[in-house]
């Protein structure tokens, strides 16, 4: 499975706080994008992209897979 967006951030030593300094967001908007309650703009998501050093194809798939992290941990809770 490929890495979300929390992984991606802890790799790179940064504090929810650190990234949104960086990315001119709050420290809030960091936390919805990575539990999946937001998404980023277009502008957010290539500025990540710089950051992480990676592509923004990569960015997106971060998000997508904590949508579907979150998903399937909110299934299982409902089925326990």
């Amino acid at each position: 499975m490929s890495k979300d967006l929390t992984q991606l951030r802890k790799e790179a030593h940064l504090s929810r706080f650190q990234l949104a300094q960086k990315l001119e967001v709050t420290p809030g908007s960091i936390y919805n994008w990575e539990k999946g309650i937001r998404e980023p703009s277009a502008n957010a998501i290539y500025r990540m992209a710089k950051v992480f050093q990676t592509s923004t194809d990569a960015i997106f798939l971060a998000l997508h897979t904590t949508k579907v992290v979150n998903q399937k941990l909110k299934n299982y809770i409902r089925a326990n």
